[in-house]
């Protein structure tokens, strides 16, 4: 992308220390604007800077990843990494450690949510509740804020999935899914509230994703759930 052009140093700057030259101002997907100035004065203390400091990256093909690559957040001192690609309208969000590693995908193109489980060696495909789970907009947000975001406390919404039967083939689910929960076993998963649903309480999984939603994953307790599964059908 650069080759053959002058490759400026940039790095940011608050309030009114530099003195700043002529700025040009981009305004990227409505959500941030990127403002670059030829500064008047120049230490090598400021060119160092950017050596250690993060920058977002706005891809040509719709992605948006942060440090040079996924936006990594800090949720109860592990860390998250959220890729948002706005071609797709998909998000993936994906937690890896030793006690639970785990990846969800939430498209909001087909309305679709994938989760892998690494520890089950299990993937969760249910129908996304546009209501109940977080804006797309507000997920480009937080990858935007990227390793400034320190989140605490706890989801601001949870919702709860239920098993009902398994899914036998991936191919309607899109390319990163089908690489997701290839050779696991995959599981139609539907949403519940309430009361009304009997399931296997000791079975459950939460995922927290982002401080923005929980995700929680039970298994049937063997009843027959044929009309939520049509929904995946």
């Amino acid at each position: 992308m650069c080759s053959g052009l002058t490759i400026y140093r940039a790095y940011e700057v608050h309030g009114l220390q530099v003195n700043q030259g002529p700025c040009v101002t981009l305004n990227v997907l409505k959500v941030v604007d990127l403002k670059y100035c030829n500064s008047n004065i120049q230490s090598d203390q400021q060119s160092q800077q950017t050596d250690n400091d993060p920058e977002i990256n706005f891809g040509g093909d719709g992605q948006i990843s942060f440090g040079g690559g996924d936006s990594q957040i800090s949720i109860s001192g592990v860390s998250q990494s959220i890729n948002i690609n706005s071609q797709t309208q998909e998000a993936i969000i994906e937690q890896k450690s030793k006690r639970l590693s785990w990846k969800t995908i939430w498209n909001y193109n087909t309305g679709v949510i994938a989760t892998k489980v690494l520890q089950q060696n299990a993937c969760y495909i249910s129908v996304m509740n546009r209501t109940e789970m977080p804006s797309f907009d507000s997920l480009v947000k937080v990858a935007a804020q990227g390793g400034n975001l320190v989140s605490l406390g706890r989801p601001a919404r949870k919702l709860t999935f239920v098993t009902s039967g398994l899914v036998n083939n991936l191919n309607s689910y899109g390319a990163n899914t089908i690489a997701m929960c290839s050779g696991l076993t995959i599981y139609r998963a539907y949403e519940v509230h309430g009361l009304n649903y009997t399931y296997n309480t000791q079975s459950c999984t939460a995922l927290d994703a982002l401080r923005l939603v929980e995700l929680k994953y039970c298994r049937e307790n063997g009843l027959n759930y044929e009309l939520h599964s049509s929904q995946l059908s």
